[in-house]
């Protein structure tokens, strides 16, 4: 937790913030103000209180209120968290709700020349000549053009990667 806020970061030599709560519209207030202290997965939700036990926030990830099941949240591999419900039968059951909501938002590397859209990681072509958003972990993601800023890079036409002749290797267009 920082300032208050429930933050993931990728761990790379200068951490980045790739989730917060604070910023999830999925999250539900309850009190205004304060500064969360402690969480807890309690029924259907992860509940966020401050240090006198005040409820500010709540992230509601199944729809089943039953105050007698067992969830779990689990940090994956990807950089993601699951809501697990943990059967008495030994089985278990992945809620849909993921955070973040989009695949495409976890620090998760990409392999070269692919992109994340639409929550599908996928493949470029080597002859694209569409320019992509890069997001604040790295990845590319497909510009939405609400935020105001774009950063744009270029695919070389050449099969090296890059010129040798120092020109421009290839051609970029706002999306």
């Amino acid at each position: 937790m920082k300032s208050g806020n429930t933050v993931l970061y990728a761990a790379y030599e200068t951490p980045q913030p790739y989730w917060s709560m604070g910023s999830d519209g999925r999250m539900v207030k309850n009190q205004a103000g304060g500064s969360v202290t402690k969480s807890v997965l309690v029924a259907n939700s992860w509940r966020f209180y401050d240090q006198s036990g005040s409820l500010l926030w709540q992230f509601i990830f199944s729809t089943n209120p039953d105050p007698n099941l067992t969830w779990i949240a689990l940090l994956g591999n990807d950089g993601g968290i699951s809501f697990t419900l943990l059967h008495s039968d030994g089985t278990k059951s992945v809620a849909e709700t993921k955070i973040p909501a989009n695949s495409c938002s976890t620090p998760l590397p990409y392999n070269p020349y692919s992109i994340c859209y639409n929550n599908n990681r996928r493949a470029l072509g080597d002859s694209t000549r569409n320019c992509y958003l890069l997001n604040d972990v790295g990845a590319f993601q497909v510009g939405d053009n609400t935020s105001g800023f774009s950063s744009f890079i270029k695919m070389s036409k050449g099969a090296t990667g890059g010129s040798s002749n120092g020109t421009d290797a290839g051609e970029c267009s706002r999306r």
